[in-house]
């Protein structure tokens, strides 16, 4: 009985100490779950409590805080080849504007 009560309460804590994933942190708002997700760096994110995050910035340490928003600053992968068109177009438009350009002036 003590070993089953034993490994249920680990269970407890493990499970109370397991980060949220995104889709957790969308579905519940920040307060519930007590973590942030912030970026020190390109690609480097972690999960932080607000204590951490104020020892971090104390310490000269700068981040985004990426919690609500966990796809800011990544690229979209593109969905296809781009297609140019077959032929040119508004040419009558574009004309009088190439006579003005100037390479300096780019």
């Amino acid at each position: 009985m003590r070993v089953a009560s034993t490994l249920l309460c680990a269970a407890v804590v493990v499970q109370a100490l397991a980060l949220p994933t995104a889709q957790d942190v969308l579905q519940n708002p920040v307060q519930d779950t007590g973590r942030y997700l912030i970026e020190l760096a390109p690609g480097e994110t972690r999960w932080v409590t607000e204590e951490e995050k104020w020892e971090l910035r104390r310490q000269g340490h700068m981040f985004f805080d990426k919690t609500e928003f966990p796809d800011l600053g990544s690229v979209p992968k593109p969905s296809s080849a781009v297609k140019y068109p077959a032929k040119i177009s508004h040419n009558e438009t574009v004309a009088p504007l190439l006579k003005k350009l100037e390479k300096k002036e780019m």
